[in-house]
């Protein structure tokens, strides 16, 4: 958590932290109040609102279902919340380490991705619960350019030899060692219009990547 973060981003960040590391995750801010309030997302095999139950010793109040719930910190527990919320998450492992799981849409070239198609897909929004975002992978390309930006955000050019893709990774810090320029990698995200650059722009959103163990 942190006193700058905004009550509207924090469900998202936790979204993509639990996808990033298949655990569940909380990301909280501070209110007017000076409380901390959390927003937990969960991935398969977990229970959200099971785990809040088991943290609730740490809360004021809370709420929530199998993949998604909230609640406030009691002043001075957040230490006690995140050691409760790890033996929490180890109980529903039930001692036994939950591998990642993704759902696929689909393999693609790179050529096949243009922004005909990612309108397409975007008539599929609003993307939720039960209906989640439609992901792609793209095998065995080339990271030909990187930009690191603030906030662990990075830009990539993924390349076939012959065309290119611009992708984004928003909360990079976990992926960064894999995405070294010249290496090549399996990426698997979403594509969508890069609504910011305008016109036929496109962007693929990294959601994990693969190292091709023959670089």
């Amino acid at each position: 958590y942190h006193k700058d973060w905004h009550a509207g981003v924090v469900g998202l960040a936790a979204g993509r932290l639990a996808r990033q590391h298949h655990r569940p995750a909380a990301v909280g801010f501070v209110d007017d109040s000076g409380a901390i309030r959390v927003s937990l997302r969960g991935v398969s095999g977990f229970h959200i609102g099971d785990l809040l139950h088991a943290c609730s010793d740490c809360l004021l109040g809370f709420g929530g279902h199998a993949g998604a719930g909230g609640g406030t910190i009691r002043e001075g527990r957040w230490g006690d919340f995140v050691s409760a919320m790890g033996k929490a998450i180890q109980q529903q492992c039930k001692g036994e380490s939950k591998g990642r799981e993704y759902a696929i849409d689909g393999v693609l070239t790179l050529p096949c991705l243009h922004i005909g198609l990612a309108h397409r897909i975007r008539q599929f929004e609003p993307i939720g619960r039960k209906n989640p975002a439609i992901s792609w992978l793209i095998q065995d390309v080339h990271v030909s350019e990187r930009k690191d930006l603030k906030g662990g955000v990075i830009r990539l050019t993924l390349s076939d030899g012959q065309y290119y893709l611009p992708a984004i990774v928003f909360f990079g810090s976990v992926l960064s060692p894999s995405l070294q320029l010249g290496s090549i990698v399996s990426v698997l995200g979403q594509l969508k219009p890069d609504d910011w650059k305008g016109y036929d722009a496109i962007q693929f959103e990294v959601e994990d990547v693969w190292v091709n163990q023959d670089n």
